[in-house]
């Protein structure tokens, strides 16, 4: 997402001030990759009105608490107001084009660009067929259809490769529906794999209540640091100024040099350690929501049942989610995704006329749910 990545973070306005900070301690480093993650759960976690509100006014009471006793690192006024600016005048004004919540009943696949329509714009601009800035608008518009047509071309030429491939592992072929896209492939199995980590209650004869296993997930999470955080924050609770720095035993110096490279790695990587320190740190900072998916099975006029869960992953990526697969205990099939994720879809839609009246009338009968069939 540029509104981080570029206008934030590689900005000439913030990215000195931020870098400043990270440079000065580990702990400030954490401070400000948290602050930075928290940003990305408004644009994908955060899911209603009402919890971007909540936790928008949180992040304001973070930023402006001077004390900053329960923070991981120390990080001067003068740049949190700096960040503060940023929140204020270039992200959250902008929540309508920005927020997953202010835009989850339409299909948007989980992004709002991707590397690859960048990568397709900036081939568009330096393809030698294609539109130059002195062309005519009909004759930029008429280089972009025969670009396109050519793109098409390849994408056909993709999805005949991906029908006639196979998966190497044996568990990925099990989740595997040769008539979709790798790629939605890969989301299928995710989805599946994952419904291993919820738990299921029976509510209602025709109601579940879906729930992930935290004590599950987040087993693996809570390995040992090597050195704890409280080590850690003792050695760096002195560092918050050079005169205190200048204050410090050699071998204390050379204990907190040490430990800077340890867990920061090279300028391109950070160790395990580091990691870990930034997700237990996210999870004290970072406010998260506890969600209890409600999956009813639902019978559609024309005698079809479907299982239809409350989330939004069906409205906007258009492929079963976790949740239902939990209630299901199946591997994906056909019916778990819409027809657009098919592999013939790309191949015969707007070629093929019959072909494409199918798919259409198939994208028209979409259901609110994943179906439920006898087996």
């Amino acid at each position: 997402m540029h509104r981080i990545n570029r206008n934030f973070t590689q900005l000439p306005k913030y990215k000195p001030t931020l870098t400043r900070v990270k440079n000065s301690s580990v702990l400030s480093k954490i401070e400000i990759d948290v602050l930075e993650r928290w940003l990305w759960y408004f644009i994908k976690n955060y899911e209603t009105k009402e919890e971007v509100d909540f936790c928008l006014k949180l992040l304001d009471a973070y930023l402006n608490d001077d004390q900053q006793i329960l923070h991981i690192g120390e990080v001067d006024k003068t740049d949190r107001q700096l960040i503060l600016e940023f929140i204020t005048s270039s992200f959250k004004n902008y929540r309508q084009k920005l927020f997953e919540s202010e835009f989850n009943t339409c299909a948007h696949m989980g992004n709002v660009t991707t590397s690859g329509s960048e990568g397709y714009h900036r081939g568009l601009k330096k393809a030698a067929l294609g539109p130059r800035p002195d062309d005519d608008l009909c004759v930029a518009a008429r280089k972009i259809v025969d670009l396109a047509n050519v793109r098409e071309d390849e994408k056909s030429k993709k999805a005949a490769s991906d029908a006639n491939s196979t998966f190497g592992k044996a568990d990925d072929r099990e989740r595997t529906v040769r008539e979709f896209s790798t790629f939605c492939n890969d989301k299928l199995s995710a989805e599946s794999v994952f419904s291993d980590d919820y738990l299921q209650f029976h509510a209602a004869e025709d109601t579940f209540l879906v729930k992930c296993n935290y004590a599950k997930v987040d087993f693996d999470l809570d390995r040992e640091l090597g050195m704890s955080i409280d080590e850690i924050n003792k050695l760096f609770d002195n560092e918050d100024s050079a005169s205190k720095e200048e204050e410090l035993e050699g071998t204390e110096m050379k204990k907190l040099d040490k430990l800077k490279v340890r867990l920061l790695g090279n300028r391109t990587s950070v160790t395990t350690e580091y990691r870990t320190m930034l997700h237990e740190s996210m999870k004290y900072i970072i406010p998260r929501f506890e969600r209890t998916r409600v999956v009813k099975l639902v019978r559609m006029s024309d005698g079809t049942w479907v299982l239809v869960c409350s989330c939004h992953l069906l409205k906007t990526r258009r492929y079963a989610c976790r949740h239902v697969y939990r209630v299901l205990r199946r591997h994906p099939n056909l019916s778990d995704a819409n027809v657009r994720w098919q592999n013939g879809y790309c191949q015969h839609y707007g070629r093929n006329d019959e072909l494409t009246d199918a798919y259409m009338n198939l994208r028209a009968a979409e259901l609110p749910g994943i179906i439920v069939t006898n087996d």
